[in-house]
C-alpha cells in the first residue's frame, strides 16, 4: 500500500512587494516584486530552498537507515532563470557533507 500525504499551503499578497506563505502554523515571507530582492526570497530562490529541504530530508533519512554519522550537511545552489517566458533553465548544486 502506498503512503500518501496531503499538504495545504496558502500564499497571500500583502502589498506590491510581499506575500505571506502559511502552512501548519508556520509563516514565510516571500518577495513578489519582479526584479526586486529586498522583500525576501524570490520565487526561484524559494523553489531552490524547497529542493534543498527535500534533498536534506532524504539525506537525513538515508543516513539514519545506514547508521551513518553526518555532522553537517549543506547544499549550495546556482541557477539560471530566463525572463521571457519565466523559466529556470539550469540548476547546479554542490552537496557538502562533514562526517567522520
Amino acid at each position: 500500500m502506498e503512503d500518501t500525504h496531503a499538504f495545504k499551503v496558502s500564499v497571500t499578497a500583502q502589498d506590491d512587494s510581499h506575500a505571506l506563505a502559511e502552512a501548519r502554523n508556520h509563516q514565510l515571507m516571500l518577495n513578489i516584486k519582479k526584479g526586486g530582492g529586498e522583500a525576501g526570497f524570490s520565487a526561484a530562490e524559494t523553489l531552490l530552498a524547497a529542493l534543498g529541504a527535500c534533498m536534506l530530508t532524504n539525506i537525513q533519512a538515508i543516513s539514519q537507515k545506514m547508521h551513518l554519522q553526518i555532522d553537517d550537511a549543506r547544499i549550495e545552489f546556482d541557477a539560471v532563470r530566463k525572463d521571457e517566458p519565466p523559466v529556470v533553465t539550469e540548476i547546479n548544486y554542490r552537496l557538502v557533507l562533514t562526517s567522520p
